[in-house]
């Protein structure tokens, strides 16, 4: 008897979803006045290029320091605004079970670009950067390749801090300091002082705190295929 086997032609290849960016959203807070609440887009960091108002980030792949090395200082940042540079850069080995660079690779994008006297334009005036907080909150949206994370940042108007600066704002670090530590305290009294807003004002934006839990593997529960009756 001759056998036939049926080949689809083109068939198209199914993308394993771990292996997909996720963009993230960065809404800023400064102590600046004119820019009290802003959201983060590519020209903060480099003046000449688009725009763009995501980073992308890896959920299951690591993001490495020495691949981020490989870049010239200037142009360093372009790594986070380029989907295909970070498959390039973080897809390395194989995909851990769970997603647990999440927060890792947030962590190291915030100490990168907003590490201590980088440079950031606002409108067209540069600020120097004094110090950076972000609260370990990501934020879920309607889209699930998206993720928004709420960033704190001290700044000092100019090219770079002068000792004057330093001072004042180091000043300025310890009074939120201490409102941080009175927050766990009195249980988030001042929980204005480190937030863009309430969780209810969070809510009708279409936010959710993300949970490591949200994505990890299920576990697999074998189905009832057919049931035989053995005399």
């Amino acid at each position: 008897m001759v056998e036939y086997v049926l080949q689809v032609k083109n068939q198209k290849k199914n993308t394993n979803p771990k292996k997909i960016p996720k963009k993230l959203f960065i809404k800023l807070k400064t102590n600046i006045d004119r820019f009290k609440r802003i959201d983060f887009n590519q020209k903060m960091v480099l003046a000449n290029s688009p725009g763009e108002k995501f980073v992308y980030f890896m959920k299951y792949y690591p993001l490495m320091k020495k691949y981020f090395d490989d870049y010239q200082r200037q142009n360093r940042f372009q790594l986070f605004f380029s989907k295909s540079n970070i498959i390039r850069t973080t897809i390395k080995k194989e995909a851990s079970k769970d997603p647990e660079y999440v927060y890792k690779n947030i962590q190291f994008i915030i100490d990168a670009m907003f590490e201590k006297n980088n440079k950031i334009y606002l409108g067209l005036e540069p600020y120097t950067i004094f110090s950076s907080l972000w609260d370990q909150k990501v934020y879920k949206t309607n889209n699930p390749n998206i993720y928004q994370i709420d960033v704190d940042l001290i700044l000092a108007k100019g090219e770079k801090l002068s000792s004057s600066d330093t001072f004042q704002l180091t000043c300025s670090q310890r009074k939120i300091d201490i409102a941080n530590d009175v927050d766990l305290i009195f249980n988030n009294i001042h929980q204005y002082i480190k937030s863009f807003g309430t969780s209810t004002e969070k809510k009708k934006n279409g936010l959710s705190e993300w949970n490591p839990e949200d994505d990890k593997t299920p576990i697999q529960i074998a189905r009832l295929v057919k049931t035989i009756d053995i005399d």
